[in-house]
């Protein structure tokens, strides 16, 4: 089903001239983050200039991907266009193009919204990724870098290295003191140490069934700190 809404011609010609890579100070004008919005009655997308983001607006900043993401009200649903800047084999630059629902937005407005995409997608030829969002752990750049190939091909995202699951958990704030760090550390490779002596003496001595098996309570204690 679609809206019927209009695509403002100035979304077409932002989004050619986006695909554009410059040089010097042409480059810095170049748009890092395109916003766009309903038109307030509804029945044309626009570009949402007040929140939109030029190289130069962002070359200063420690976190770039937080930037963009700051950009993305929290209880309206947007379309963006995000200009990528990331590395697997090698630094790439890509178009995003971004889906904001989040839940808090009214009903009415997310189904316009997505109802609409087609048609804006249409006027968008060429466009490799598409990242739907609708709540603040969609926002995380892990669940960028999957769109992007995944952790295991992206290394990193605007300069900051892509963090693994077991980084995410060691630095969240309710696990930012240092000595739970090294108290959870520690314990680990206590463990671990335990584990690989039983298996070398389990494997002298023909039993490894038990050697297996005492891999897998480390492996569930693994779990067992990896989600808590």
């Amino acid at each position: 089903m679609t809206s019927g809404v209009a695509i403002s011609d100035e979304v077409v010609t932002i989004y050619n001239l986006i695909k554009l890579r410059l040089r010097g100070a042409e480059e810095k004008e170049r748009y890092k983050l395109v916003i766009m919005r309903m038109s307030d009655d509804q029945k044309c997308i626009i570009v949402d200039h007040d929140n939109c983001l030029r190289n130069k607006d962002v070359e200063n900043e420690a976190d770039v991907f937080k930037k963009i993401i700051s950009k993305l009200p929290p209880t309206e649903c947007r379309y963006a266009l995000y200009d990528c800047t990331y590395e697997n084999k090698g630094l790439k630059e890509d178009l995003v193009f971004i889906m904001w629902a989040p839940d808090e937005a009214l009903m009415r407005s997310k189904m316009v919204y997505a109802s609409s995409k087609g048609a804006l997608k249409s006027k968008l030829p060429g466009l490799k990724f598409e990242w739907q969002v609708n709540d603040c752990a969609d926002k995380d750049v892990s669940s960028l870098v999957e769109k992007l190939g995944g952790r295991g091909v992206v290394k990193t995202v605007e300069g900051k290295k892509c963090k693994t699951p077991l980084d995410q958990w060691f630095y969240r704030p309710d696990v930012q003191n240092e000595n739970v760090h090294r108290n959870v550390m520690f314990s680990g490779m206590i463990i671990n140490l335990a584990c690989q002596v039983f298996v070398f003496h389990s494997t002298k001595y023909s039993q490894y069934n038990k050697s297996v098996k005492c891999c897998n309570c480390f492996c569930m204690y693994g779990s067992s700190v990896w989600h808590c």
